[in-house]
């Protein structure tokens, strides 16, 4: 088992947990004890674990798999305990082009956030997808790009990188890969490693992801799961199975 892997999960779902179920659940007298809302967290850790495990292999049917049994109700709370593995499953939706039915399943969280930034730009992002899709013009692909950079330019180079940085570099170098634009990706990535940590670990994961859009570049084939069933572009290969990004 990839211990790092398991903790991050785990952490990831007992922050769901403290944010979710104690407000609502566990302070109202009467509902199951907490040792009880732990034992049920921790086995849906595990459970969201497997499934991230299946997902970072590209064995993406086994992944969703998983994090529905995730959402199965001998493991929650409260219903907002299905955050995480809905959320997992539909970035597997779009990983998979399947752009409209990821747009559907924004629909469960708006009850909880329906002003929330990152949900607004997941909607903007999947429907200019789906514009793409049913065009080929990338240019819907590359106004949303451009609105990201725009809005979020004080957290991207030049600028002092902040630790959501990572993440915005991450959804943007995926799109660069989705359309093919590999030179914007490489040059978008490298300004990130220039400002980065320095340390070895931080720097390997640039150098594999830059290594990933120089190999499509020549070329080279997307990469397909353990499964053989669905296939990605090398970049989007990379931040998927990442331990950084």
């Amino acid at each position: 088992m990839n211990v790092r892997l398991f903790f991050s999960s785990f952490i990831i779902t007992v922050s769901i947990f403290v944010i979710f179920c104690i407000p609502t659940g566990l302070a109202k007298p009467g509902l199951a004890s907490s040792k009880e809302a732990f034992s049920k967290i921790f086995q849906q850790g595990q459970i969201i674990n497997q499934g991230t495990k299946f997902e970072r292999q590209l064995r993406f049917g086994d992944a969703i798999a998983k994090y529905e049994e995730a959402t199965s109700p001998q493991y929650l709370m409260e219903d907002r305990n299905k955050s995480y593995p809905l959320w997992r499953t539909n970035h597997i939706f779009r990983y998979q082009g399947e752009y409209q039915k990821a747009l559907i399943g924004l629909d469960w969280f708006r009850q909880y956030g329906p002003k929330s930034n990152s949900l607004f730009e997941e909607e903007q992002k999947l429907k200019a997808l789906i514009e793409w899709k049913n065009t080929g013009n990338k240019q819907s692909i590359c106004e949303f790009i451009n609105s990201i950079k725009n809005k979020y330019k004080d957290w991207f180079p030049p600028h002092k990188l902040v630790p959501i940085s990572t993440t915005y570099m991450s959804d943007i170098a995926e799109l660069y890969d989705l359309i093919g634009d590999y030179d914007s990706g490489i040059k978008w990535v490298e300004s990130f490693r220039e400002k980065d940590s320095k340390d070895k670990r931080t720097q390997d994961e640039y150098a594999a992801l830059l290594r990933a859009f120089e190999e499509s570049k020549q070329g080279m084939p997307k990469i397909c799961g353990d499964d053989g069933k669905y296939c990605v572009g090398r970049a989007t290969a990379r931040l998927i199975q990442s331990d950084y990004f």
